[in-house]
């Protein structure tokens, strides 16, 4: 099976609603008995129609810093820039992106106060002519993250949203603040790094699977499970959909300059699109990275250009994009690792010995 037929995305919308639901709640959701969900879901799996589903870290409440970076780069150092990014312990996530920059975005996620090692090391990058040019963001908190509702979607027709009703409602919507963020990382331990690494991973695993990988007891997981999600640790989850879902739509980054009121309205409204999207806030505006249609992300920008000030268009190439598993190595006796061999002098050794092949 690897077309996208409506149970599928009946299915995909049920798991972004709630993640988390056992077999039994989501065959009531979807109308299927829990052993035909079972096998529709693995058939997905083996499909590649979905990736799974992985836990959104708080990098804040662990003590470390959100940097996001565009990144300019001639094409045939991209992949040079990207084994930049695989050897680097702090990476999150990155994308190939045509616009005012092409190149590459990327979220890290480092310890605080240790921004100018980063810095440091894109002058070394540049100065060996790996990039061109390089912009840093930092977002004021943790982005809001919302699901794709596939309920809105219909095979064969396409997307159904009320973009006029959506405009409307900024104008009259709660103003959504950033959320104040908590670090608490004197409260957890290795182990707890360690289930992190593995729920970012696929939590639609067995649980004794996800378990046994992170070296604890059965009991001991959910426990610690629902203690990182109610110290706000594990804000939610992310449904990761495959290729085909290219299909029906693709990737853009809108990195938008406006009022901090503006933003708050807008982050507020976006929450209720129907797309797969993040929004960042920042200090002059937002970044917001949404998976939607050509038709759509024509609406929304012309709706965003009343409030925006500036608005810059990414498009974002999808199969080259990266997700990268929490790294709970580079956590040790309460403390991330954060020296300049670490974050710089080993990646520019390695980055040289590439360079000589």
């Amino acid at each position: 099976m690897s077309s996208i037929d409506a149970l599928t995305l009946k299915i995909l919308s049920a798991l972004g609603k709630n993640p988390k639901a056992s077999l039994r709640t989501l065959s009531k959701d979807v109308g299927l008995s829990q052993v035909s969900l079972k096998r529709r879901i693995e058939r997905m799996l083996s499909d590649k129609l979905l990736y799974g589903v992985s836990a959104r870290i708080n990098p804040f409440t662990l003590g470390l810093k959100m940097v996001l970076l565009f990144v300019e780069a001639l094409p045939e150092k991209l992949a040079l820039f990207e084994k930049v990014c695989d050897l680097h312990p702090y990476t999150h996530y990155r994308v190939r992106c045509f616009g005012p920059i092409n190149g590459l975005f990327v979220i890290f996620y480092i310890p605080i106060d240790t921004t100018y090692l980063l810095i440091d090391l894109l002058e070394e990058l540049l100065r060996h002519n790996v990039v061109e040019r390089w912009i840093l963001e930092m977002p004021t908190s943790f982005p809001i993250s919302c699901e794709a509702d596939y309920s809105f979607y219909e095979p064969g027709v396409g997307w159904k949203f009320n973009w006029s009703e959506w405009a409307k409602s900024i104008e009259c919507i709660e103003p959504l603040e950033p959320k104040v963020e908590k670090n608490v990382l004197n409260l957890l331990d290795k182990v707890d790094m360690r289930i992190l690494r593995e729920l970012s991973k696929n939590i639609l695993r067995r649980r004794s699977e996800i378990a046994k990988a992170a070296d604890v007891e059965l009991y001991h997981l959910d426990k610690r499970w629902k203690r990182l999600e109610d110290l706000g640790v594990i804000e939610g989850y992310r449904v990761l959909v495959g290729m085909h879902f290219l299909q029906l739509t693709s990737y853009v980054l809108l990195k938008c300059k406006c009022s901090m009121r503006d933003s708050m309205r807008i982050a507020s409204a976006i929450k209720m699109l129907p797309f797969q999207n993040t929004f960042f806030f920042t200090s002059d505006g937002f970044i917001l990275y949404i998976m939607t249609t050509s038709p759509d992300y024509s609406l929304l920008t012309s709706i965003l250009r009343k409030y925006c000030e500036k608005i810059e268009i990414y498009w974002c190439d999808y199969h080259s994009s990266l997700r990268y598993y929490f790294y709970d190595e580079a956590f040790s006796n309460g403390l991330w690792r954060s020296d300049i061999d670490f974050m710089v002098n080993s990646i520019i050794r390695k980055i040289r010995e590439e360079t000589l092949k």
